[in-house]
């Protein structure tokens, strides 16, 4: 194999709203892209970034932590941007949320896995709690005590695993010391205990298995021992839910307190007891909403309380059998918000009842069809929790919001930092791109550009990217994968035997004016990766052996007059 010339590009896009002196903070509005950005080129003004690559979409990415107004569907402003996602949120009661996650920045301010957001959506600065050292899944809020549980082993450098309390007043963490093996990823409060189910296997020593009450003042596991349990070591709890004296649960298991239940199960918390009520999903159970007498189960089950029903379903909480309320999602559902007539629906789908839903969805409670709530979220959006606000929902998860459809070519404006109407519409990757003041020129594995025959290498119009006439014309199955721009004459590498219906290995000098050939030719005998040209010599580097009758092992040097490899 030959060494190859490889040409790094480190991307330094711009900061929305100003420059920070700080060049060690990360700029956080960027916009991003849902495949691998491949190429970049600006324009001789500066005015715009060329983009190109495998993507098909190019948008804002949502911070961990967003709001989504539920009569546009269009994200808020306004709100920090976390570094890295929220996986839990609770209201404070008074508008706001305490947030939890793998985050350790919010906007501008350091802040580790827990924060408090007030009304407004601003950081709540004045809130110090002792941090925890890794990441926090959920939360429960029980006056002003709030339960936090992770992955953490310490909060505030004093010893805490997995589990602990603060006081919301102070932020100062409490004598509560459970000392649970594994986290949980759901808690609720009633009474004296606070109930959890997770992955964990003991807490303080004692042998409880995914689901227990924990004493509120002591910190001890209470002698109720349901020890749900599944196939293949399963069994782990995935949410909870405390309605009046009822305990309702999910998550992977089959059996729980020696009885058959699957996946679905609930309790008297007067006693205890298991309920008869049994819906029986078939698959995991992730999330619960209780509307009525009217139990809504998210998953990724396919039948639940006796009915053919996709990931999300509706079971009466008196019979467990599920109801006509039917959406239909195709993939997993994460997590249920309930505002007026309409369920809110997050998860890792990609439909919900036939239409293009990413991630988020808003479905009718009478008829369980999909509203036409459409926030623009990308393919792979992930939601992990809900939240309802004053005319928003917000959305715990990784999610690309706001952006346009770009296939495999964008540009965003360096001042506003947002993706303009260019818009070439490629057919395929892009690998290279230059810009000269009337086009931009694109290489790649592409074959058509806005609908037009363009094989390998297109000139695009700098104003909104439609096809010029200009054409080269590579081979079927021929490639560019590099290009660089001197004056009037474009150099182009990649993957060819001809063009312009010149016989050109791997290499060629073109005119930008007319599209033809040049008589330059320096015959190189495999794949051109790069290529840089200075003066009167133009730098290659590639798989290449030779360049003409010249042994040149993967980089050379070749004049820009003659073509020949220089000595």
């Amino acid at each position: 194999m030959p060494v190859v010339l490889v040409s790094l590009f480190l991307i330094c896009l711009f900061n929305l709203n100003s420059v920070r002196a700080d060049s060690s903070i990360p700029v956080d509005n960027l916009y991003a892209t849902d495949g691998e950005v491949r190429a970049t080129a600006l324009s001789p003004d500066g005015s715009t970034l060329y983009l190109g690559g495998s993507f098909t979409y190019v948008g804002p990415k949502v911070s961990g932590f967003k709001s989504i107004d539920l009569s546009t569907g269009s994200s808020t402003t306004g709100q920090p941007f976390f570094n890295s996602q929220v996986l839990a949120s609770v209201s404070d009661g008074v508008g706001g949320w305490y947030v939890g996650g793998s985050f350790t920045r919010i906007g501008t301010d350091n802040i580790n896995y827990l924060a408090h957001i007030l009304e407004d959506g601003s950081l709540d600065t004045s809130w110090n709690p002792a941090a925890p050292n890794s990441s926090v899944y959920s939360l429960a809020l029980s006056g002003t005590t709030l339960y936090i549980s992770g992955s953490f082993t310490t909060v505030g450098g004093t010893t805490r695993n997995r589990i602990a309390a603060l006081n919301t007043s102070t932020g100062a963490l409490t004598s509560w010391n459970p000392n649970m093996n594994n986290y949980a990823n759901a808690m609720a409060v009633k009474d004296s205990n606070l109930y959890v189910g997770g992955s964990f296997t003991a807490i303080g020593g004692t042998s409880r298995m995914y689901l227990a009450a924990i004493n509120t003042s002591t910190g001890s596991s209470t002698s109720w021992n349901p020890s749900p349990s599944g196939p293949a070591g399963g069994g782990q709890i995935n949410d909870l839910l405390i309605s009046g004296s009822n305990l309702y649960v999910t998550g992977s298991f089959t059996n729980i307190s020696l009885l058959a239940r699957g996946r679905v199960a609930s309790y008297n918390l007067a006693d205890h007891s298991l309920n008869a009520w049994n819906p029986n999903a078939n698959g995991d159970g992730v999330t619960l909403l209780l509307n009525g007498s009217t139990l809504y189960i998210g998953g990724a089950f396919s039948t639940i309380g006796g009915q053919s029903r996709n990931r999300l379903g509706a079971v009466d909480t008196s019979t467990g059998l599920a109801t006509s309320w039917n959406p239909n999602s195709n993939n997993a559902v994460y997590a249920l918000a309930i505002s007026g007539d309409s369920m809110y629906v997050g998860g890792v789908f990609s439909a919900v009842g036939g239409l293009t839903r990413h991630g988020l969805a808003a479905v009718s409670l009478t008829s369980g069809t999909v509203t036409g709530w459409h926030p623009n979220t990308f393919a792979g959006s992930q939601v992990q929790n809900l939240t309802m606000g004053q005319d928003v929902v917000h959305i715990d998860g990784s999610v690309i919001i706001d952006g346009q459809l770009r296939n495999y070519a964008a540009a965003l404006d360096t001042v506003s930092g947002r993706v303009t109407d260019w818009n070439p519409n490629l057919d395929d990757t892009v690998e290279a791109m230059v810009a000269s003041t009337s086009a931009v020129y694109i290489g790649g594995n592409f074959s058509t550009a806005g609908g037009v025959t363009r094989v390998g290498l297109v000139a695009a119009n700098t104003t909104n990217g439609s096809t010029t006439a200009w054409n080269p014309g590579l081979g079927s199955g021929e490639y560019v994968e590099a290009l660089a721009l001197d004056g009037s004459v474009l150099y182009a590498g990649g993957y060819f035997t001809s063009i312009g219906g010149e016989l050109r290995n791997n290499m060629a000098a073109i005119d930008t004016t007319t599209g033809l050939t040049t008589a330059w030719d320096p015959n190189i005998d495999s794949d051109v990766l790069a290529i840089a040209v200075k003066g009167s010599t133009v730098y290659v580097g590639g798989y290449f052996y030779t360049v003409g009758s010249d042994s040149r092992n993967g980089l050379a040097a070749i004049d820009a007059a003659t073509g020949l490899a220089t000595q």
